[in-house]
């Protein structure tokens, strides 16, 4: 199981407390399918459904706001993690029993670790570098 450490940080606040806040929802979640609680686990996929919305919107707001050159890619990246939440959400609603959790948790901690760790650290250098050109803060920044 992830959990949050000091290697996720990108060294911009909100962001990383975003990150962290995923990585919390993706410990319920699991936590939740190893006990056998299906509302739970359910009650965590809605969750992280919504606050990866946030999350993203954020993100994407500042990749827009400080002109960052591959945001179109990220998006793409972003589009398609929110789709297979979308269709997990879809599945879940119709039966519970189409879905293998332990497989979904596994293959969606792989996709936040590496695209934390890859394509958001690409970020970073324009963040800070739009942040000290514009004097404002990152706490100022919302979805």
């Amino acid at each position: 199981m992830i959990k949050w450490n000091d290697t996720y940080k990108i060294g911009i606040g909100n962001i990383d407390s975003d990150h962290k806040k995923l990585f919390d929802i993706f410990f319920k979640i699991k936590n939740s399918n190893e006990s056998g609680d299906v509302v739970e686990v359910i009650t965590g996929i809605h969750e992280l459904e919504s606050y990866t919305n946030y999350h993203f919107s954020r993100e994407e707001a500042i990749m827009v706001a400080s002109e960052y050159k591959d945001y179109k890619i990220h998006k793409v990246s972003h589009d398609h993690f929110k789709h297979i939440i979308d269709c997990t959400v879809s599945l879940l609603m119709e039966d519970i029993n189409y879905v293998n959790i332990g497989v979904l948790i596994g293959r969606l901690e792989d996709w936040l670790i590496n695209h934390i760790l890859k394509a958001d650290m690409r970020y970073t250098s324009c963040f800070h570098d739009f942040f000290r050109s514009e004097f404002i803060s990152e706490s100022c920044v919302t979805a």
